[in-house]
């Protein structure tokens, strides 16, 4: 089985929605904490025998663009999408 699991590149983080005491946790594009959650999904796929891909637009700092180029190559049956409330613009 072929998986792959996208977290979308966040395109901006609203400034003006967050004091300055959170904002000083959030970089410019995202929260500065890798994604875990889907990175110990993705492993158990992986020690399962599964083929996995895992696309973390915000740590790999890509356009959406060279996501959906990504996703063309790998060819994945499953698609998954995880995101955060932030990221829902």
């Amino acid at each position: 089985m072929k998986v792959c699991f996208v977290y979308p590149t966040k395109q901006s983080m609203g400034k003006l929605f967050y004091p300055a005491k959170v904002w000083k946790n959030y970089s410019e594009t995202a929260v500065i904490l890798p994604n875990l959650g889907i990175a110990y999904l993705a492993a158990l796929l992986r020690e399962n025998g599964h083929e996995v891909d895992l696309i973390e637009g915000n740590a790999l700092n890509l356009k959406l663009q060279q996501i959906v180029d990504r996703l063309k190559d790998f060819a994945p049956e499953y698609l998954l999408f995880t995101s955060i409330t932030d990221n829902f613009q």
